[in-house]
């Protein structure tokens, strides 16, 4: 599966930044990986290798939209969900972290897992969004 910027991009204007992503066409799992998955290849994409590959020209911006929208899911401008947290808490800004109720470990492991893939579906516009009231 690619990151299909029909999907991803929607009515964005054609100087948005997430035409200029250095992931736009590729595949998508890299950067929505499952628990204890390597996360390498997607943070190549962002970072770059400090040789051949550049940093995407647009992670920040990426970074920024990740924690203006309280991404919960996936690598976004190269970092995770906690560092995403840990980064807004940097900057002085609310990045709650989603609770869950108490339930044990291993169930509790299930649900964030079907969180997780609910929300790519969603990111990729697999799932339309639900109307807001």
């Amino acid at each position: 599966m690619t990151l299909d910027l029909a999907l991803t991009t929607g009515d964005l204007p054609p100087d948005h930044w997430r035409f200029e992503a250095a992931c736009a066409g590729t595949d998508d799992r890299p950067f929505f990986p499952t628990r204890g998955s390597s996360t390498k290849k997607a943070r190549l994409f962002c970072w770059g290798d400090g040789e051949d590959r550049p940093e995407c020209p647009v992670r920040l911006s990426c970074l920024n939209h990740a924690i203006e929208n309280r991404e919960n899911a996936g690598i976004w401008g190269g970092m995770s969900v906690r560092e995403r947290r840990a980064e807004a808490k940097r900057r002085g800004e609310n990045f709650p972290q989603r609770e869950l109720p108490n339930v044990d470990e291993e169930l509790k492991s299930l649900i964030e897992n079907d969180i997780r893939i609910a929300e790519s579906l969603l990111i990729r516009g697999a799932v339309p969004r639900m109307p807001s009231k």
